[in-house]
This record gives C-alpha cells, sequence and structure tokens, in this order.
C-alpha cells in the first residue's frame, strides 16, 4: 500500500499550477506539481534582451521541480487573440493560431 506522502506527491504530479508571486512556488517544494502555467505578470521585467535570462530561469523551475526523473511540463494560456498572456514586446514572432492555419 502506498504511503501517504507518496499518495500526495503523485496527486501534485497531476495538476498544472499558476502562481501570482514567485514565493507561492515555494509551498509545492515538498511535492512538485506536474507543471506550472505562466501568466503575463509572471514574465514581468523580461524582455527580448534578456532571453538568455528567460532560458535559464525556467531551466532552473525546470529542475526544482523535476519528479521521478520528468521534467514539469511548463506552459501559458497564449491565444493570440483578445487575451494575450506573452507580450510581443517579448516575443513578436508569435502568430495567433487562426494565422498559422491560413
Amino acid at each position: 500500500m502506498p504511503s501517504l506522502d507518496d499518495l500526495r506527491r503523485q496527486a501534485a504530479q497531476r495538476l498544472i499550477v499558476g502562481y501570482d508571486e514567485p514565493a507561492q512556488l515555494d509551498a509545492w517544494d515538498a511535492h512538485p506539481p506536474g507543471g506550472l502555467i505562466f501568466f503575463r505578470q509572471n514574465l514581468q521585467g523580461y524582455g527580448p534582451n534578456s532571453l538568455a535570462d528567460l532560458r535559464a530561469w525556467l531551466a532552473a523551475l525546470s529542475r526544482r521541480f523535476e519528479a521521478d526523473g520528468l521534467a514539469p511540463l511548463l506552459g501559458i494560456d497564449q491565444e493570440g487573440g483578445y487575451v494575450e498572456r506573452l507580450p510581443h514586446t517579448l516575443f513578436p514572432a508569435l502568430l495567433a493560431p487562426w494565422a498559422v492555419a491560413k
């Protein structure tokens, strides 16, 4: 029978979580989530000239939340319509899905 700690770890791996402040990520250290979703406020301060810093930060998050040899899924909710999670100043080349489909 799995321990309570094992069950908590397995349950956490099924979650994709968002956060408002980086300090909130500390709550997941014991039982890492299966993924993290990023919103505009999570990427404040990063721009075209700091993409290397953004990559390093995302890599560090992946290592921090790796569980059982599986890196977490890192995602964004980028639709390209009225809701725009990543500013075009950060990723100007991203196209909306409908534009890609044309």
